[in-house]
């Protein structure tokens, strides 16, 4: 009875985009990763958006005409992005109506943005601009990490990005940027500076990611690449969000032991299309142990029951050795054991 009357609403804010490490603002029903922790409401389905929106706004202390709520949809290259600021002008909405607009499906969860609004709010958004989302790839942390939402013209320029960029992170405004639209999962494109955003189809809800241009010779420029590679790190965001898309959590437990101090549990978030070897490192350097002197065997997926040793081997990826079709955060388990001796 509860689930004919009621749904679910999620609400992401752009503390939850700056704690998200993925694609599009948030991670919804993904079920090889750990979600998103938006805050939820449990919402009668005919309840006016009027009442909904200042439960909202209540539950984040701000007034009513401080907030807009966007709805997120379901695109058809498989991004979640909020598409249109909810309709104001009408009493009667009901959530139900607009979870139905969002998800023509008529089913599922209610997904929103909460764009607080920091201006004056007679004209909101700014007629003729667009809400476009910015991350940045930090390469000495290797990480890829939100930081707000801007509104610009559509016919404004990418360039013009830069100041808005070097503000926000309080950077020089010397600071050289390379600029990324994130498309969709595989399709990651340097955009060109001088370009419009009406010229590179951006649109409401569209992220793009940044990161600090070196300074550098080519062959400089060049080594460093291959030394990050070396360390199964990532030089640019391109690479970085191929690493997102392969990426894998496995947990490792001891095999003959109960876990302490020295035979700890622990997770590593990897890539599929990683080596042994790197595996091996990682692990090592969790146990400050030789990792030519670690022995792995996996499990079997519904029980974690032990399944075979593994050998080492250079031409092995972790995707070999996963079943990547059950792979989640609570089922894949390796077992190690910490030798004395090299293994074969």
């Amino acid at each position: 009875e509860e689930e004919r009357l009621f749904l679910t609403a999620r609400v992401i804010t752009d503390d939850t985009f700056a704690r998200h490490q993925g694609f599009d603002l948030a991670t919804f029903g993904e079920k090889k990763w750990p979600q998103s922790d938006p805050s939820t409401f449990r919402v009668p389905k005919q309840e006016t958006y009027g009442a909904f929106k200042s439960r909202v706004a209540a539950r984040f202390e701000l007034p009513d005409n401080k907030v807009r709520l966007w709805a997120l949809t379901n695109r058809a290259n498989k991004t979640v992005r909020p598409d249109t600021p909810i309709p104001e002008n009408d009493p009667s909405l009901t959530v139900e109506a607009i979870r139905d607009m969002a998800n023509p499906m008529r089913k599922g969860d209610l997904c929103l943005y909460f764009d607080v609004i920091t201006g004056p709010s007679r004209r909101y958004p700014p007629p003729g601009h667009i809400m476009v989302f910015l991350k940045h790839f930090d390469t000495s942390k290797q990480t890829l990490l939100g930081v707000g939402k801007v509104f610009v013209s559509r016919n404004s320029k990418v360039q013009d990005l830069h100041l808005i960029i070097v503000e926000r992170m309080k950077w020089t405004p010397d600071v050289l940027l390379r600029l990324y639209e994130e498309i969709k999962p595989g399709m990651i494109e340097l955009m060109k500076p001088e370009s419009t955003f009406a010229e590179n189809e951006i649109g409401d809800g569209d992220v793009i990611c940044f990161q600090v241009e070196q300074e550098e010779k080519e062959q400089v420029a060049s080594d460093r690449f291959r030394d990050l590679e070396i360390q199964g790190l990532y030089s640019n965001p391109v690479h970085f969000y191929g690493f997102l898309q392969n990426r894998v959590m496995i947990f490792f437990r001891p095999k003959l032991k109960e876990p302490d101090n020295d035979h700890p549990e622990f997770s590593l978030v990897l890539s599929k299309k990683h080596k042994y070897d790197t595996m091996a490192q990682r692990a090592g350097e969790y146990l400050r142990h030789d990792p030519i002197k670690l022995r792995f065997t996996t499990t079997h997926v519904a029980s974690a029951v032990p399944k075979g040793v593994l050998k080492r081997s250079l031409d092995q990826s972790i995707a070999d050795f996963t079943d990547s079709s059950h792979v989640n955060p609570t089922t894949t388990v390796i077992l190690y054991e910490k030798l004395d001796v090299n293994i074969a």
